[in-house]
């Protein structure tokens, strides 16, 4: 059984109205715990297999990855509750993925061989 990690992210945007945006654009990812705006900060929470322990790093390395002016993260590897998570998926898959990323855009695609987003075709 994969282990899954939770990463926690503060990140700071130029304002409000882009805050706003990030948050709805990130509200259907299959990996998305919960997310809130206060003023121009975005707290998310995230969990993800293990394996894409990157997921958390790259941004946290590169904020310009996201669009962002600073952020923070934090990692939980031993999570107790929820004990099994269950990727929010579309009833129907996608053919882009529910952020509007582009993933074959992504340099964190090829660096890590990541397999895309669970939600797509």
């Amino acid at each position: 059984m994969t282990k899954d990690i939770l990463g926690i992210f503060a990140t700071e945007y130029e304002s409000p109205a882009k805050a706003e945006g990030i948050v709805s654009a990130m509200k259907n990812c299959p990996h998305l715990v919960v997310a809130g705006t206060s003023g121009n900060i975005v707290s998310m929470s995230f969990i993800v297999p293990e394996s894409r322990r990157w997921w958390f790093e790259g941004p946290a390395e590169n904020p310009e990855l996201l669009g962002a002016k600073t952020i923070e993260v934090v990692i939980i590897e031993n999570i107790f509750y929820p004990e099994k998570f269950v990727l929010r998926l579309p009833e129907k898959k996608l053919a882009s993925p529910p952020c509007g990323s582009n993933c074959s855009e992504c340099p964190m695609r090829e660096k890590y061989e990541c397999p895309g987003c669970p939600a797509l075709v």
